[in-house]
C-alpha cells in the first residue's frame, strides 16, 4: 500500500528510520518527506560548493526543504499511480518541485518529518555547478508551471517589474568567467553562487 523512495547515495542514519515513516502514515498522511542531511565536515575542498550550500540550508531551515525533494519520501501507492513523475523533464533538476505542485493541485498535502537520509555522494564543485545550470535550464523551460514554487523566479519577477533585470544580466555576462572560477575553486562563496544562478537564469536562451 506504500512506496518508500530512497536515493541510492543516501545513508540511513537513524535506527528507527522506517518506524518514523510508519508512525506518520498512521496519522493519515498520504505523502511524507524525511529530508536530506550532509556530513558535519566537508569531505574535501573540491566538494565544498554543494556542501556549503546544503549546510547553510540546514542552519536556516533544517533538513526539510520548502519545495518537495525526492531524496527520501514515502507515498501511498494509489496516490503515486494517480500522479506519476512528469517525464517531460529531460535534464537534471526541478522535477521534484513539479511533482510537489502536481500533488497539491490534486489536493494532497506534503507532510514533513525530521527523518533524513545522509547524502554520501557530494559532487565536485564543477559537476555541481553544471547540474545547477541544467536545473536552471529546466526552470526556464517550465517557468509557467514553477513560478509560485521557486524563490528565484519570484526574485526575477520583481527585477523585471522594476525594469532592472537587464542590468543584472549584463553584469553576469561580463563577470561570468570570474564567478565560475570562484565557484569551481577551493573556497566558493555562496553569495557569488546566488548571483550566478540569478544571472544564468536571466541569460538562458
Amino acid at each position: 500500500e506504500w512506496l518508500l523512495f530512497m536515493d541510492s547515495d543516501g545513508e540511513v542514519v537513524a535506527d528507527d528510520f522506517v518506524k518514523k515513516y510508519l508512525d506518520a502514515a498512521k496519522e493519515g498522511h498520504a505523502v511524507i518527506c524525511g529530508g536530506i542531511k550532509h556530513p558535519d565536515k566537508c569531505p574535501s575542498k573540491e566538494q565544498s560548493l554543494r556542501w556549503k550550500y546544503e549546510k547553510e540550508h540546514e542552519v536556516r531551515i533544517g533538513y526539510i526543504s520548502k519545495c518537495f525533494r525526492s531524496f527520501c519520501f514515502m507515498i501511498r501507492k494509489d496516490v503515486f499511480n494517480e500522479i506519476p513523475f512528469n517525464e517531460s523533464y529531460r535534464k537534471y533538476g526541478m522535477e521534484d518541485a513539479q511533482f510537489g505542485i502536481d500533488l497539491r493541485k490534486k489536493g494532497y498535502s506534503i507532510h514533513n518529518i525530521v527523518n533524513p537520509l545522509q547524502n554520501r555522494d557530494i559532487e565536485t564543485n564543477d559537476v555541481f555547478l553544471r547540474k545547477t545550470e541544467e536545473s536552471l535550464d529546466n526552470m526556464y523551460l517550465f517557468s509557467k508551471e514553477l513560478t509560485e514554487e521557486v524563490r528565484l523566479m519570484k526574485v526575477v519577477k520583481r527585477l523585471k517589474k522594476a525594469h532592472v533585470a537587464w542590468i543584472a544580466a549584463m553584469i553576469f555576462l561580463i563577470t561570468k568567467s570570474m564567478l565560475k572560477k570562484n565557484l569551481c575553486g577551493s573556497a566558493p562563496n555562496l553569495n557569488v553562487f546566488a548571483f550566478y544562478k540569478l544571472g544564468y537564469y536571466l541569460t538562458v536562451k
